[in-house]
Parts: structure tokens; C-alpha cells; sequence
């Protein structure tokens, strides 16, 4: 947390992740900045007014969020990081844990709607997995954030390496990123669609 908005050299707070954090500014939209958070990538956001630890300061809205956040203890990524943390409104199967090709018939899907208003989709389309998360009326440094966290190993206990999307170009409105793996990359796009934003990846054999 810094002094002023734009002023990056005067920290005022450092807090853990998953920290409460108090939203003090009536107009979010007043401090634009932009934030290289991904090699190459300058992440769009704003300096918001919160109250921390008892300290008045700013904090980059990508560093935000209204969700929960995840356990760190979860040793888990993707659908299963979000169903070991979230509440779950609506599933189609309840073995649901993790997606994989041979898990899912071609031309079959599934659904999970949770109680934060985010919703999973798988599909397999002709030996592809197509999976998609829709965020409802949150702002890019929120989906972005929520992406990482998903599609990265960040709370895998077991992990022996970093792994986490690494961004690609922009293409149009849409923003691009990719894992990379032995086995198959799976591409992932960032974009907004009305009031939502989606994050849709794909991975195919």
C-alpha cells in the first residue's frame, strides 16, 4: 500500500495475500495506471483508497477482490481449486474433480454454477478441451488475477516448478496467454462479453 496514487516509492503497508482490506473511495475510476505484471503484458487498472491494518493508503485494484480468496493449504489447481473453495449452487455431476480428455465422452459437457455468480464450462470438441469461466461484472484486473490464480500451480503443494500463463499478444480486444508443457500447451483468452469477462481456454491431444 502506498501514500498517494502514482507515488510507488512511498509504501506505507505490506499485508499477506488473502488480507480484509476496506474500500474507502466513492469513485474507483479517478487514478488509472498500468501495471506490468506479466512479462510484456501492462495490466489496466486503478490506485483504490482502502483502509489496511488501521493505515489509510492505495492499492492497485488488481490486488483486490470481492471473492474469497483461495486457501493456501488447497494443493490443488483449476476446477478443483475453485470447488475446494467456493460454494457451489449447481453441478451437473458431483465427481467432478478434475478434467481430463479421457474423462469426457466427445460432444459431451458439463456445467458447475457457483454462489459468487461464476460459472464453469467444459466441453470435449473433437479431441479438444474447451473450458471456460465466466466472471460476472468484474473489472480486467479481477478476471486477470483470477485467471492466474486458476491455470497456475501457485497452491499446489506438491509442485517442484513455477508454472503459470505467460502472455502471448492481444488480438483485438481479446488477451492471449499460453502454458507451456511436454505433453500439449493450452491456450487461454481473456476477454470481455457485455458485463461479464470470460476466460476460455483450450487444450487438444
Amino acid at each position: 500500500m502506498i501514500s498517494q496514487p502514482g507515488d510507488q516509492t512511498q509504501v506505507i503497508e505490506k499485508s499477506y495475500y488473502g488480507s480484509s482490506a476496506r474500500v474507502v473511495d466513492t469513485d474507483i475510476g479517478k487514478h488509472p495506471v498500468i501495471m506490468e505484471d506479466n512479462p510484456g503484458y501492462n495490466l489496466q487498472g486503478y490506485w483504490v483508497k482502502v483502509i489496511l491494518n488501521r493505515d489509510t493508503g492505495y492499492v492497485f485494484d488488481g490486488y483486490l477482490s470481492p471473492l474469497k480468496p483461495f486457501d493456501l493449504r488447497s494443493n490443488a489447481m483449476g476446477i478443483a481449486l475453485a470447488q475446494e473453495n467456493f460454494q457451489i449452487d449447481g453441478e451437473v455431476s458431483k465427481d467432478i474433480l478434475t478434467v481430463q480428455k479421457g474423462k469426457l465422452d466427445k460432444g459431451k459437457s458439463r456445467d458447475i454454477q457457483f454462489d459468487n455468480g461464476i460459472h464453469w464450462n467444459v466441453k470435449n470438441i473433437q479431441s479438444c478441451i474447451l473450458e471456460t469461466y465466466t466472471y460476472p461484472g468484474a473489472r480486467l484486473s479481477e478476471a486477470y488475477q483470477f485467471m492466474m490464480a486458476v491455470y497456475s500451480n501457485y497452491f499446489d503443494q506438491n509442485a517442484t516448478y513455477m508454472s503459470e500463463p505467460e502472455f502471448l499478444q492481444m488480438n483485438g480486444n481479446k488477451h492471449e496467454f499460453i502454458i507451456r508443457s511436454k505433453e500439449n500447451n493450452q491456450r487461454i483468452t481473456l476477454y470481455k462479453k457485455g458485463g461479464d469477462y470470460i476466460i476460455s481456454s483450450y487444450s487438444c491431444e
